[in-house]
C-alpha cells in the first residue's frame, strides 16, 4: 500500500505504531517508515524490532485490517510465534502492553501476558511455527 492511499484514521494509526516503538527504541531495520514516507509501495505499512540475548520480536502494522503482529522468536530463530492483533480503534493499548512485556515475553510464556491485551482486542490469534508446519488458530482467553 502507498501512503497516499491511507485514510487519516489509518494514517493516525500508523504515526502512534511508529511512535510509541521508535521512543521505546525499537529499530526499523528494514527502513520501512523511509520507504513509505517516500512514496514507495511497502506491505507491512509498518514494522519495528527489538532485540536482546533472550528473544527477538518483530511488530508489524497492517493498516487495510486495523491489525497489529507480534512475532516472537528467539535469537537463533529456531522457535517462533506470531500474535495477530486485531482492534477496532485504539492501537496505542496494543502498541504500550508490547512495550511492558519486550523484557519478559518469550515463546513459552506468551499466553500468560494475553489476557492484559484481550479487552483491547477484536479478536487475538497466534501462529505456532515449527521447521514442518504452521498453524493458526484463535486465542481463548480463559
Amino acid at each position: 500500500m502507498k501512503k497516499s492511499a491511507l485514510t487519516a484514521s489509518q494514517l493516525a494509526h500508523l504515526n502512534v505504531f511508529s511512535l510509541i516503538l521508535e521512543c521505546d527504541g525499537w529499530a526499523d531495520p528494514l527502513a520501512i517508515e523511509r520507504r513509505f514516507d517516500g512514496g514507495e509501495e511497502v506491505s507491512p505499512e509498518g514494522m519495528r524490532v527489538f532485540e536482546s540475548n533472550q528473544r527477538v520480536l518483530e511488530a508489524q502494522f497492517h493498516a487495510p485490517v486495523n491489525m497489529i503482529t507480534l512475532s516472537i522468536s528467539t535469537p537463533d530463530k529456531e522457535e517462533k510465534i506470531v500474535l495477530f492483533f486485531l482492534y477496532a480503534s485504539k492501537p496505542e493499548k496494543i502498541l504500550e502492553w508490547m512495550v511492558s512485556v519486550k523484557n519478559s515475553i518469550n515463546t513459552v510464556n506468551y499466553r500468560t501476558y494475553l489476557e492484559e491485551i484481550n479487552d483491547y482486542c477484536t479478536t487475538i490469534m497466534e501462529a505456532v511455527s515449527t521447521p514442518a508446519s504452521c498453524e493458526l488458530k484463535p486465542v481463548v482467553i480463559k
